[in-house]
């Protein structure tokens, strides 16, 4: 039965199986050479990627955007009590 308009939950991921999963250091499979170590440019290109996943799953959330739009309506209101001054403009 199809609903318009009704919420379609995103599927739950599957985990990873065991086999497929890379190791982060030491040996590769087929390879007798351990694995260099990480590099500082990895580790911030690492903590990077971490960051902005985060950044993007809270800023993406209804709850800021009613935020962005409720300091929005609130900076407008203001205006009048401020004369639409140069810097009520900057704030």
């Amino acid at each position: 039965m199809n609903h318009e308009g009704a919420r379609r939950h995103p599927p739950e991921k599957k985990p990873r199986r065991p086999d497929r999963e890379r190791p982060s250091q030491g040996r590769q499979p087929g390879n007798s050479h351990p694995e260099p170590p990480k590099t500082i440019f990895c580790r911030v290109r690492d903590a990077f990627h971490v960051f902005a996943r985060k950044s993007s799953d809270v800023l993406g959330s209804p709850w800021a955007f009613i935020t962005a739009i409720a300091i929005i309506v609130s900076w407008a209101v203001t205006g009048p009590m401020f004369g639409f001054s140069d810097t009520w403009q900057l704030v």
